[in-house]
Order: structure tokens, then C-alpha cells, then sequence
């Protein structure tokens, strides 16, 4: 949690500097453009390399000393060919997405360049692959960061000297930075495999990527159809207000879940056939989360004023209900974290893309609902809801589905961590 939550705070620190000084230097139509491109590079490079940066590390976990040589051989032939691919879908499209985004095509030409960057993502998460699932954690945290400050340092002269035309070089050049850093450094040996072979262990994890594609698609769907309607039928304000108290409750307090997962999924994916020893692992994992989650949880809840006006401003006080009573739902989220991964370690991509789905569709319902009730507080509300619900869901296909017996230690853990935070939250909103 350290060594991760330590390479996050530097990718932060790294993605400020790069923000304050694109506000600065280029101004708002830098930001935008920066933003623009970005999304449309996250959106295709999600959809062409069908998430086998999560998918595949459990292959490469489960394999035996022997096996990770023909693994990490197939793991990297499909990181080539989907970068690739993306980066052929992005050159092809790239007239429509310069419409889309601009009204023109003005702009085809920046998205065309951004197919060297799809290509590069592609083969440093091929990369990130080997050395997580490897369990060589310390030299994946390192080089990390030394491919975001290696590209923060590249980029900062491209925004002096070429302002509002360094914005896709600067993309690039982040994206080539990351790669070289991996290929320099990487450790694990692969063995080169026929055509065939390849093919044949890629299914596997592609199988369950397209199955954690189609759940994120859901999802981002659901929470996109939530701001659509929020925007529709409130405001665009009410929409920023909502978007900034999620952030805080949602994105920077996963940044911890992040962290343990790094080390947590692969641990798990070892032990994928035998239900009481990662049953343990999962308890183990439950207990260590809600003694961290109690200091955080409770210290959000005292200094949730103090932190809305330190990272946005007196105007975003209105979301302040919204942030204290829905931090509360970390806790329920930390919990159903634990067990979502037995159900992607076990492969079990079917039951995954249902249980994801139906929890998009109770978040988007309970949202719809609770804000037609109470406003900004009942999104606070919805979102406790929505999480208990989940957990409940995720709890049923462990115990039912898997056989999994869960240790009272954690279950102790679990109930301490939530009086205490439901605590504070009550006081705080009745003080």
C-alpha cells in the first residue's frame, strides 16, 4: 500500500504540474484539447485492448516457474498485436473523431498522431502485466515512476516552446516515455511461440477481458445516463456539484483500493482452486482495509469542509451532505472490493458481467430515486445504498457459488469500522 500509494501521489503531483502549466502557458483551449484527446485515447485503447491489462495477470500468476517463460511469450505477442490494431482504428477513424469532437476535420491529423500512442500503451501494459503478475512489485513501482517524471521532465519544454501545438506531441511522448522506461528495466524472460500457442493461451484472458470490457462499458454507461439526466432536469451546476463531491468520495479514496490490488489480485489468482486458503486471503484483505478505512473515513468526516475548499473553493460547499454521508459507503465498497476479485481470479466472466451490470442499474436507479427525494444529500444516501446492495450481491456468489467461509476476525473488523464511521457521520450532520 506504501510502495503503490507512494507511485500514485507522484502520478498526481506529475498530472498538477502538467495541468498548471498547460492553464498557464497555453490557457483553457489547452486544457480542453488536453482533455479531448485523452478521452478519446482512453475510450478506444479500453475498447480495442479488451482490458487484458487486468485479465491476463491472473494467467501469469496461476503459471508455475516454468510456465511463466511460454506465458509472458503469449502476453506480449497479444500486447503487439492489439496495439496494432488500436493503433489501425484510431488512424481510420481519426476524420470521424475530429467531427465528432470538433464539428470538422480539421483536426484529423492529431488523432491520426495519437495511433503511436495507442500502439505504445498497448506494449507498456503488456509489460505491467508481467512484472504484477511476477510479483516483482518493487521494480514495477520504480519504473513507474520513472516513466512519469521521465515524461513530465520531456514535456515541460514542448509546452514552453510549441504552446497549443506541443498537445499531442506532449500525449505521445508521455506514452513513448512509460514504454522505454519498461523495456529498459523489465526483468522477466519470455520464449518465443508459435502462431498457434499464442493463440491458444491469449484466449483464456482475452475471453475474460471482453467479459471486464462489456461490465466498465455498463458502468461508465449508467454513470453517463446519470449525468445526462441530472443535467436535463437540474442544471449544469447541480451537475458540477455532483461530479466534484463524487470525485472526492469515489476517486481519491479508491487511489487506497488501487494501491492494495497491485499486490492483492495476483496473491488471489494463485490461489484460484482453493477456495479456504483464499477465503483467508480475502479475510486477511477485509480486516487490513477497514482498520485503514477508519482513520480515513473518520478524518474525511471532520476535515470534509476543510477539503472541499482546498481542492475546489467556497463555491462547492452546496455538495457537502453529498461528501459526508456518502464517504460513508467506503466501507461497504472496501468489502465488496475484496470479494469482486475472487470472482475475477476465478475467471468467472459470466457472473462477473451480470453482477456488474446489476449493480449499474440499482446506482443509476437509487441515484434517479434519492435526488427526486432529498437533492445533493440523497445522492450521499444512494451511494451508502448502492454499495450495501452490492456487497450483499458479491457476498451471495462467494459464499453460494464458491464455498467461501469468511473469518469472524474480519467479520469483527467489518462491524467496528462501520459503528465507528456511522458514528461520526451522525454527529457531524446533526452538529
Amino acid at each position: 500500500m506504501t510502495l503503490f500509494g507512494g507511485v500514485q501521489a507522484v502520478g498526481i503531483v506529475c498530472s498538477l504540474v502538467k495541468a498548471k502549466l498547460i492553464a498557464i502557458w497555453i490557457g483553457p483551449i489547452g486544457v480542453g484539447l488536453f482533455g479531448i484527446f485523452n478521452s478519446v485515447l482512453d475510450m478506444l485503447s479500453q475498447a480495442t485492448q479488451l482490458n487484458f491489462r487486468q485479465s491476463a495477470v491472473r494467467d501469469v500468476a496461476a503459471a508455475s516457474c516454468t510456465e511463466v517463460p511460454r506465458v509472458a511469450g503469449a502476453v506480449r505477442w497479444w500486447a503487439k498485436r492489439l496495439g496494432v490494431f488500436g493503433a489501425a482504428v484510431m488512424l481510420v477513424l481519426s476524420p470521424l473523431w475530429s467531427l465528432i469532437s470538433f464539428g470538422h476535420c480539421d483536426y484529423w491529423w492529431a488523432f491520426a498522431s495519437l495511433s503511436v500512442a495507442m500502439a505504445a500503451m498497448s506494449l507498456s501494459a503488456g509489460e505491467q502485466v508481467l512484472l504484477q503478475g511476477t510479483g516483482l512489485l518493487r521494480t514495477l513501482g520504480k519504473v513507474s515512476i520513472w516513466g512519469v517524471v521521465m515524461a513530465t521532465v520531456l514535456i515541460i519544454p514542448l509546452f514552453y516552446f510549441l504552446r497549443v501545438r506541443s498537445i499531442v506531441p506532449a500525449i505521445v511522448a508521455t506514452s513513448i516515455a512509460s514504454l522505454v522506461a519498461f523495456m529498459l528495466v523489465s526483468p522477466v524472460k519470455s520464449a518465443k511461440l508459435p502462431r498457434r500457442e499464442s493463440v491458444a493461451i491469449g484466449k483464456g484472458f482475452l475471453r475474460l477481458g471482453l467479459f471486464m470490457t462489456v461490465a466498465s462499458l455498463a458502468s461508465t454507461g449508467a454513470s453517463y445516463a446519470f449525468l445526462s439526466y441530472l443535467n436535463v432536469t437540474a442544471s449544469t451546476e447541480i451537475t458540477g456539484l455532483y461530479q466534484a463531491g463524487y470525485t472526492l468520495v469515489v476517486k481519491y479514496v479508491g487511489l487506497i483500493f488501487t494501491a492494495l490490488a497491485m499486490e492483492y489480485y495476483p496473491r488471489l489468482a494463485q490461489l484460484n482452486s482453493r477456495p479456504g486458503a483464499a477465503a483467508l486471503v480475502v479475510s486477511h484483505q477485509i480486516t487490513l482495509l477497514m482498520w485503514v478505512m477508519v482513520p480515513v473515513i473518520v478524518g474525511f468526516v471532520v476535515l470534509d469542509q476543510f477539503i472541499i475548499r482546498l481542492l475546489y473553493s467556497e463555491d462547492f460547499m452546496q455538495c457537502l451532505p453529498l461528501v459526508t454521508i456518502g464517504i460513508g459507503g467506503a466501507v461497504f465498497r472496501a468489502v465488496s472490493y475484496c470479494m469482486a476479485y475472487v470472482i475475477i481470479a476465478r475467471g468467472d466472466g459470466v457472473i462477473y458481467v451480470v453482477t456488474e451490470i446489476a449493480s449499474a442499474a440499482i446506482g443509476l436507479a437509487l441515484n434517479i430515486l434519492c435526488y427526486r427525494l432529498w437533492g445533493l444529500m440523497g445522492l450521499g444516501i444512494s451511494y451508502v445504498v448502492w454499495y450495501a446492495v452490492y456487497l450483499a450481491m458479491v457476498w451471495s456468489v462467494c459464499h453460494w457459488r464458491y464455498r467461501m467461509r469468511f473469518t469472524f476476525e474480519s467479520l469483527g473488523a467489518f462491524l467496528i469500522c462501520t459503528v465507528v464511521c456511522a458514528s461520526a457521520i451522525v454527529i457531524k450532520m446533526l452538529y
